[in-house]
């Protein structure tokens, strides 16, 4: 199927190229072409659309003269896109080679493959254990006289039906059905020796195919056949890096994948791996309020803090909450469940979430109905309740795009308000934090004022309402309401009348 033009001024050129491939005498589906120091291997059936986009033709692959669009550049590479839609080719072309990976080949006691080469091998090899890999029409290089890779060309085929990976943001079923993906994905991963060490979320797609989902990769030169690292290691690797670039999994979501030996070693190691990536690749990093009540014995701890502060922060969350609540409200992170008696007496019907299974066991008590969720990837549908409440939580993301995201999923799912807890960057408390970190202490509390709360909420279509303190300016501690923009909603003359 033909969907792009070759330039006039080139046909006889391309024509000319097309008629030097010659049968592959390792395989009858595919031709090669060869020149003084450099290669092509094609799929037989596709050189006439090849031939068509211009792809035969070396001179535009090195003067960047392929009729298509580019969507992604670096310093050695390029790669544009020919035609649309799942017909869609992608022509990569790079220069030079990485000579760490071409010493690492040789010493490897092997003839050292281009890049182009290696990522044709990662896809056949990896249909092995259940990925869905581009069909790769033509590869080859260009080298000198000593083996070393001066240019290499890839042209790949669109996955078809796949949708990316990276950026999503899964709810309910569908988010179960990608963790079991990724699971099966590492026990096979576990069961060979193939090493991928860029498993990041941006060369992951997937589709729904007869009912169940499959995965889909792409872009792996670095793909290893036969990797001589322990296959802890391997897993810790592949482990670390999807976690470290999905940010609504977690390590208790992979570490059932694992069968060997000291998981709770291995899932240190994978935690320890994918804060290693968030740094190398600047991305957001984790914070320490995830996993604080990860265990029983951090739990119990929790429950024994002081009734009086207790009391004081019901009192506090008085002011905020309406007094009269038709339907539910979801409590996330909702710790040992202490909001749910407080909620249920202003007639709420309570949904407790928290990210800590053993929180989430203890809160089942006292809410009736909880469950382990992330609260940047609420599984309920939008505008499905009444309201929420976000207690003593925010203050633990570092960076404003971590809360905006707990933000989104709080107004996406609530109908009428939101009411969050935030500690305010002009206090006492905050004043001796930050001369604490200072003094080389770590700093694992953070503030936001209540103007940058309410550009946060606006972005999202919603409004801050009203604030709250305790003991304002000296202590930390606030609380903020949020209501639709465009809804009327619980102001300060409704208090007065219910009180």
């Amino acid at each position: 199927m033909a969907f792009c033009e070759p330039t006039p001024s080139k046909l006889k050129r391309v024509s000319s190229l097309k008629q030097s491939f010659r049968s592959d005498p390792h395989s009858t589906a595919h031709a090669r072409c060869k020149w003084p120091g450099g290669q092509w291997s094609a799929q037989r059936e596709s050189l006439t659309e090849l031939e068509q986009c211009s792809l035969l033709d070396l001179e535009l692959w090195r003067s960047h003269g392929l009729a298509g669009t580019e969507v992604g550049r670096k310093p050695d590479r390029r790669v544009v896109r020919l035609g649309r839609g799942d017909r869609a080719l992608f022509a990569k072309y790079q220069t030079g080679t990485r000579i760490g990976e071409w010493l690492r080949e040789l010493l490897r006691l092997r003839a050292p493959r281009s890049a182009a080469e290696r990522e044709e091998q990662a896809a056949r090899r990896l249909r092995e254990v259940g990925l869905a890999t581009p069909a790769v029409l033509l590869y080859g290089a260009s080298t000198t006289s000593l083996g070393i890779e001066r240019e290499s060309f890839l042209v790949t085929r669109a996955l078809p039906g796949f949708s990316a990976l990276d950026g999503v943001v899964p709810r309910g079923e569908h988010c179960a059905s990608i963790k079991a993906a990724l699971l099966d994905l590492l026990r096979n991963l576990d069961s060979t020796r193939f090493e991928i060490p860029d498993l990041y979320a941006k060369h992951l797609f997937e589709r729904s195919c007869d009912g169940r989902l499959q995965l889909g990769v792409v872009d792996l030169p670095r793909f290893e056949t036969r990797s001589r690292r322990s296959r802890s290691s391997r897993f810790v690797r592949h482990a670390g890096a999807l976690i470290a670039t999905l940010p609504w999994l977690d390590v208790a979501d992979i570490l059932p994948a694992w069968s060997g030996p000291h998981p709770e070693r291995i899932a240190q190691r994978v935690a320890d791996r994918a804060g290693l990536i968030r740094l190398r690749k600047q991305l957001p990093q984790d914070y320490q309020g995830r996993h604080k009540y990860a265990d029983g014995e951090a739990v119990q701890r929790y429950r024994a803090r002081k009734p009086a502060r207790h009391v004081a922060e019901m009192q506090l969350l008085d002011q905020l909450v309406p007094r009269e609540i038709h339907g539910y409200v979801l409590d996330s992170p909702c710790g040992a469940g202490r909001l749910a008696p407080f909620l249920r007496e202003r007639g709420a019907r309570v949904l407790a979430f928290d990210r800590s299974g053993a929180m989430a066991r203890v809160a089942l008590v006292a809410a009736g109905n909880a469950a382990r969720a992330n609260a940047e990837q609420l599984p309920l549908a939008s505008d499905s309740i009444t309201g929420a409440v976000c207690f003593r939580f925010l203050h633990h993301l570092p960076t404003a795009e971590q809360r905006q995201s707990v933000l989104s999923e709080l107004t996406r799912v609530s109908r009428e308000f939101v009411v969050v807890s935030f500690f305010h960057p002009v206090s006492t408390h905050n004043f001796l934090r930050q001369l604490r970190r200072l003094a080389g202490s770590p700093n694992d509390r953070y503030s936001t004022s209540p103007a940058q709360l309410a550009k946060e909420a606006a972005v999202l279509g919603w409004k801050l309402e009203a604030t709250a303190a305790q003991s304002p300016y000296r202590r930390d501690l606030w609380l903020a309401r949020l209501v639709p923009a465009d809804k009327p909603g619980f102001t300060q003359e409704d208090k007065l009348q219910a009180d």
